[in-house]
């Protein structure tokens, strides 16, 4: 777990990015919540969909954050398989 912005979230970019560009790398499989207007993860996530091995599941819903219906259709346009989670 990463506390940002008292911990370097550099790592976490960089697994997310050696990932998306690793031929040995099989799948990847994420959850995202809230993401940012300029997400740096979700950009690598884009570039890895592009060899199919992408997975994600989106909380439509999430309090304070239409940013996710703009990034959900980015990353289907971009070819990420989408599971579309909203809250009842």
């Amino acid at each position: 777990m990463v506390h940002v912005p008292y911990q370097n979230y550099d790592p976490i970019l960089r697994f997310f990015n050696e990932a998306a560009n690793d031929s040995f790398t099989e799948e990847i499989y994420v959850t995202l919540y809230r993401v940012a207007d300029n997400s740096e993860i979700v950009n690598a996530l884009m570039t890895a969909a592009k060899t199919e091995k992408v997975s994600v599941m989106v909380e439509l819903k999430a309090r304070f954050d239409e940013a996710n219906i703009k990034w959900a259709s980015r990353m289907k346009a971009a070819g990420v398989k989408l599971s579309i989670a909203t809250k009842n």
